[in-house]
């Protein structure tokens, strides 16, 4: 067999007592990469040989350039090349471009050497830190040859460097995951946020939306996505929002926006909206976040806060001159009754004192709800039996021709009441007076007749979502609806509902004095309670009353 070219031969296997296909293999290459040597080939040839029997490598030709990479002698590059390895990308379907470390190198040895005798070649890029040089990567390509004769395995391959490529692509691998986390931190910050935002685009379609769009809206992201914000906002604020808009692409931000959103099940939300612009590449302001506060039950508050003030503002106005006034009626009613008793009057006389008597009468009861209305403060209270007062004003809503008419065949009233209902502190006789009143509300809203459903049940209000619709504390109350089947009540008039004096309908003998709905929310008020009106959409309204329970 002939020597090869370069008597610095460093193997083992032309020395030693080996197959002859197994040693011509080996001569032949070497003669081939010392040839690609002598040329200059950019590859870096290396022929690698371990034996089965106790798996240690050592080289049978290495180029001169491998050595100098690796800052070694040719004989210590089996020992100083494994331990220079910081890393090793491996190119195959069991590994599917993995990256292992040196220690997990250690442990996956036999499984890619196994690897590599079955499919007889190996592809992988080492990422090494010679001794005392500067950390390069070498990409290595080999076929992977088995002499079962010999108990040997021939690795025959060239590295290529790499380094500038690899690098690269770890800037790129560390700015992905830069970006990556970035994303994922904004995100969070996105959809963890206490308030609803809205990416839009300079027309207010919608891009993007966190979570908060459930809570605020009724709709999922998915359902809002490629929609127009203008689609869910009120009538009135869809120009508020335009202007936002154009305000926010012209100047980059604008602050404190109110509007107001239509909720997927027709409730309104009302909003304080920031708008701030984002640029592009060009710094164009081309898109718009949107931050989204739901200020409904801060306006509740603060329009309860007021309603309350005005309440009793008009309470101590209305009381006082309520009690001067009664004085004064009893005098005349007084006169009047004693005038009757007599005589002397005739016919016409005796009518037209009747008929001022039955006015002075009226007058009484009138000054009557004004002191209920001065006093509703001071309610004295005692455990009972909702339901019966109920039933009481039913009673004497219908009895009472004068001031509660509630007559004729074609009312009907509809109760439903649980049967295992809480008691309720109470001041029996305001209470009372409270659904009278809304009883007469009810009767004069449908003058053609029709049904009134009653209702009262245990309720507890818990979440703060309940707290939002009911502006009460956490606990257990008593809910108590009375609809009817009227014409009902204008949007725009429910915020007055509650006012003294604010009636819709005609001042007349009975009726339109605007002061039943004023004295039920003071009583309901003074007993810690909650009371609206809300549209029903069968027509006509219902009176909803929270009362603080006794279970």
């Amino acid at each position: 067999m002939d020597k090869p070219l370069d008597a610095a031969y460093i193997g083992r296997i032309l020395n030693m007592d080996a197959s002859r296909a197994l040693k011509e293999r080996v001569a032949a290459c070497i003669q081939v990469f010392q040839s690609l040597e002598s040329i200059g080939a950019l590859m870096i040839p290396y022929i690698a040989a371990w034996s089965e029997s106790d798996g240690k490598v050592w080289y049978e030709f290495a180029s001169p350039r491998f050595c100098d990479i690796m800052s070694c002698k040719p004989h210590e590059l089996s020992k100083v090349f494994p331990e220079s390895i910081i890393d090793r990308r491996l190119y195959s379907s069991t590994f599917n471009n993995q990256t292992i470390s040196r220690l997990e190198l250690l442990g996956a040895r036999n499984r890619i050497r196994e690897e590599g005798k079955l499919t007889g070649q190996t592809e992988s890029v080492f990422k090494v830190a010679p001794p005392g040089g500067s950390t390069v990567w070498l990409k290595d390509q080999a076929v992977i040859e088995c002499y079962p004769d010999d108990f040997m395995c021939i690795s025959i391959g060239g590295l290529t460097e790499v380094t500038k490529e690899m690098e690269a692509e770890e800037k790129r691998k560390l700015a992905e995951a830069a970006l990556a986390d970035s994303e994922r931190k904004y995100r969070q910050t996105f959809e963890n946020a206490p308030t609803l935002i809205v990416l839009l685009d300079s027309q207010g379609k919608i891009l993007d939306c966190n979570q908060k769009i459930a809570p605020y809206l009724g709709y999922s992201p998915q359902d809002v996505l490629d929609c127009n914000l203008l689609d869910f906002t009120q009538h009135g604020s869809a120009t508020a929002l335009k202007e936002a808009l154009h305000q926010t692409i012209k100047c980059g931000h604008t602050s404190g926006v109110e509007l107001l959103f239509v909720k997927q099940d027709g409730r309104f939300l009302d909003a304080n909206v920031n708008f701030s612009a984002l640029t592009d590449e060009l710094g164009r302001n081309e898109k718009v976040v949107c931050g989204i506060e739901d200020v409904t039950h801060k306006k509740q508050m603060e329009e309860e806060l007021v309603r309350t003030r005005k309440l009793d503002a008009t309470g101590i106005l209305a009381g006082g001159i309520a009690h001067d006034f009664n004085n004064l009626l009893t005098v005349i009613i007084g006169n009047m009754e004693l005038t009757q008793l007599s005589g002397g009057l005739d016919g016409s006389s005796k009518q037209a004192l009747l008929a001022a008597k039955d006015a002075a009468v009226r007058a009484f009861r009138l000054t009557n709800k004004f002191i209920t209305f001065s006093q509703g403060g001071s309610p004295v209270r005692r455990r009972t039996a909702v339901t019966q007062l109920i039933e009481d004003a039913i009673m004497e809503s219908t009895q009472d021709t004068m001031s509660f008419a509630l007559m004729g065949s074609r009312l009907e009233f509809l109760r439903n009441y649980s049967e295992d209902l809480w008691d309720a502190m109470v001041d029996e006789g305001q209470m009372r007076q409270v659904f009278m009143s809304i009883l007469t509300n009810a009767k004069e809203a449908m003058p053609k007749g029709g049904e009134i459903f009653v209702s009262a049940k245990n309720a507890t209000v818990t979440l703060q979502k309940d707290q939002e619709e009911v502006p009460l504390p956490q606990g257990q109350y008593i809910k108590i609806a009375i609809s009817d089947q009227g014409v009902g009540i204008h949007p725009e008039n429910l915020e007055k509902i509650f006012d003294p004096y604010f009636s819709t309908k005609d001042r007349g003998q009975q009726k339109g004095m605007g002061l039943g709905l004023s004295i039920a929310y003071s009583v309901v008020k003074k007993h810690d309670g909650f009371i609206t009106v809300k549209p029903r959409n069968a027509g006509g309204v219902s009176v909803v009353i929270y009362l603080p329970a006794c279970p």
